[in-house]
């Protein structure tokens, strides 16, 4: 196959995402592989987690929840493993990053992260955590801003993103850093 055949690591990730869309399980196990041999790029792996969430590939939970545990500063790897595990129907997963969203030393691309990954997989068990976190006056402001972001994404009923209207047509080379910039700009963390 195609995929059999492709050596780079990104278009490798392109085609795994394919597969999952429609939930091709004659590969499942060559995308699990492959995830693992990705382990250090983030974006690779973590495509290949959600291909593997998206087939509906129930062994690969653990290995999944790994990666997860080991992508401390690692927000996209983060990000896509969380939504894979949340598409695997993984009861815990919400939990967990709630609990991790607590941490005061989380830089706001990994509390950004873990607030869109709440939002993504919607569980309604992880709305006690985040409310008490937003409550939670001893905390820093950052972790406390996050939970109120992941509270609103996922009470929100639209289809596109909050910010999407914002990002519609912009001229990006006329943009000023606080829509994006660096990474930091409203329209690059929420």
């Amino acid at each position: 196959s195609v995929y059999s055949k492709t050596k780079s690591p990104e278009p490798a990730a392109g085609i795994a995402i394919a597969l999952g869309i429609f939930k091709d399980k004659d590969v499942e196990d060559e995308i699990l592989g492959r995830m693992l041999d990705y382990k250090n790029n983030d974006e690779a792996a973590g495509y290949h987690a959600v291909a593997l969430g998206l087939i509906g590939h129930g062994l690969a939970k653990e290995d999944i929840n790994q990666l997860l545990e080991k992508s401390e500063r690692r927000d996209k790897l983060l990000t896509q493993c969380a939504i894979a595990l949340g598409l695997l129907g993984d009861k815990e997963v919400g939990l967990k990053l709630v609990d991790r969203l607590k941490d005061d030393s989380n830089p706001v691309a990994v509390s950004s992260a873990l607030s869109q990954a709440l939002g993504f997989i919607g569980d309604r068990r992880s709305i006690d955590g985040l409310v008490t976190l937003l409550k939670n006056k001893q905390l820093k402001d950052i972790p406390r801003a996050f939970a109120a972001v992941a509270l609103g994404l996922i009470g929100d009923k639209e289809d596109l993103p909050w910010n999407s209207k914002i990002a519609v047509n912009i001229n990006y080379r006329a943009n000023v850093e606080t829509l994006t910039g660096n990474s930091t700009g409203v329209l690059d963390i929420l």
